[in-house]
């Protein structure tokens, strides 16, 4: 899941490096598919849907708040529809949103209950001289 959560932040950077916002988008899906993906290949449903709750969630949460904080903006007219001032805010509220998703996810969602191995019992006999013991253990 490592793997997967650095190739789609590095495929957001590029994206946002070079203004291609389509390479953004696809970017972006694949960030927020790829852990329940992972979850949902390995029999873990409820874990999938966790995973996919936080990977949206978390970095739409980030925006908001990161959008809502005050900045300051010299030329923040024309075409922005007056949403220029918000953007760096909302840019680093989501990737805190997304990293905090990445790590919960990583951290708790996916480790694996490990099956229980039944032990089969063990009887063991000690013989010494005039005595006998019998150690047993189910």
């Amino acid at each position: 899941m490592v793997v997967a959560d650095a190739a789609g932040i590095g495929l957001m950077l590029a994206g946002a490096a070079n203004n291609d916002i389509k390479l953004g988008f696809i970017s972006w899906a694949g960030y927020a598919l790829s852990g329940p993906i992972v979850h949902w290949a390995n029999g873990e449903g409820a874990r999938g849907m966790g995973s996919l709750g936080l990977r949206i969630g978390l970095p739409l949460a980030g925006a908001l708040i990161g959008g809502s904080l005050p900045s300051r903006c010299d030329n923040c007219g024309g075409e922005s529809l007056g949403l220029a001032p918000a953007v760096p805010g909302m840019l680093v509220g989501a990737a805190v949103g997304a990293l905090l998703a990445s790590v919960i996810d990583i951290g708790f969602l996916a480790g694996h209950d490990a099956p229980r191995t039944r032990d089969p019992g063990r009887v063991t006999w000690l013989f010494g001289g005039n005595s006998v013991a019998m150690s047993a253990r189910f």
